[in-house]
């Protein structure tokens, strides 16, 4: 993105050149208008940036859609620890799309038994309950990755992609700029570059627009992808939390925090393990909750450390809580790859876009 970015910047500053261009003196500046001039104001100049502009826009976003299956395929041996307990979805693509892979590939010419060999080595491996996933197969797609197909491609690792719009708070807010009364949603953006990848590959005519839309564009597929990232992220998380978290304590009372108004106070009887704050944890009542541990009270007292038998205790977790909540932790055995959704979840989300 920071090549495309800086593509912008090199147009951006042609386009205001030609404005300037009449009303420069220099002889220079003279010298430059009537080079720069004719090619600057023609239609031609514009199809070129224009084309260029979308097919990377649309480039990036393909790429990064198969390396997140890809990625994400390759983390499922770290989600799951057999073949077996993965999700019946995934199993059955899997099977299928390799398949489908090893036979355009037997067909091939010519033939590599060497790679051949190996994967269908790695998919008996996977009969014998080893998880050795033909990453491959699961990213490959025939079809332009419009928002339709990046729903069915993620669909196989059983991950239900809904609309970014019923999610306006990761998001963010859209449309905005230029872009408003154009699209009414980022997936229609994502739907509209895909077809002018496709016109602009075949030779086809279609409106050109100007480098301000362009880039509003390329910052909506960036924003896109990033929360694609981010919400697929938290989907493991939680999908992690619920299979191997050990529940420290239930939360059978809640009251308001003043300082924040938010009721994010729970009252643990007792705890099966010690709780510190900063300590990262989950409540979970009907949906998993990311948290850190805050201020930690007996009687009314702060203390350092939470211990089995010295409660009941006040915990502060900084997110709104229930009554009848369970509150959760992950073994420390698994804690890296915690760290690393927890990581991937905040991604983006409070950064400037490059564009």
């Amino acid at each position: 993105m920071k090549d495309l970015s800086d593509f912008f910047d090199i147009v951006g500053g042609l386009e205001d050149l030609r404005a300037a261009i009449p009303a420069s003196s220099s002889d220079r500046i003279s010298g430059i208008a009537r080079t720069m001039s004719p090619i600057l104001a023609g239609a031609s100049w514009r199809r070129q940036y224009y084309s260029f502009a979308i097919v990377q826009i649309y480039s990036t976003h393909e790429r990064f859609i198969r390396d997140l299956v890809t990625v994400t395929t390759r983390l499922m041996k770290d989600l799951y620890s057999t073949y077996e307990s993965l999700p019946d979805v995934l199993k059955r693509e899997h099977l299928m799309l390799t398949l489908k892979r090893l036979q355009d590939m037997a067909q091939g010419n010519p033939l590599d038994p060497v790679i051949l060999r190996n994967e269908i080595s790695d998919l008996v491996a996977c009969f014998d309950g080893v998880i050795a996933l033909n990453e491959e197969a699961m990213a490959k797609h025939t079809s332009n990755f419009r928002s339709g197909t990046v729903r069915q491609v993620l669909s196989r690792l059983d991950f239900k992609l809904e609309d970014c719009g019923t999610d306006a708070e990761g998001f963010g807010e859209f449309p905005f700029g230029v872009l408003v009364g154009l699209y009414a949603t980022a997936e229609s953006v994502l739907d509209d570059l895909a077809n002018r990848r496709n016109d602009v590959a075949h030779g086809s005519d279609s409106e050109i627009v100007d480098i301000d839309t362009l880039r509003a564009i390329a910052e909506t597929i960036y924003r896109y992808d990033l929360w694609l990232f981010r919400t697929m992220a938290r989907s493991h998380l939680s999908g992690l939390v619920e299979r191997e978290a050990v529940e420290v304590g239930t939360i059978d009372h809640a009251w308001t925090n003043r300082a924040t108004n938010v009721r994010s106070i729970g009252r643990l009887n007792d705890l099966s393990s010690d709780l510190r704050p900063g300590a990262f944890g989950y409540v979970v009542k009907n949906k998993v909750q990311i948290c850190t541990v805050g201020e930690i009270q007996v009687d009314n007292q702060r203390i350092a450390v939470a211990t089995s038998g010295a409660g009941p205790f006040a915990v502060d977790l900084g997110v709104p809580i229930k009554t009848g909540s369970s509150f959760k932790v992950i073994p420390v055995a698994l804690s890296r790859l915690e760290r690393i959704l927890l990581e991937a979840t905040k991604e983006g989300k409070n950064v400037e876009l490059v564009v």
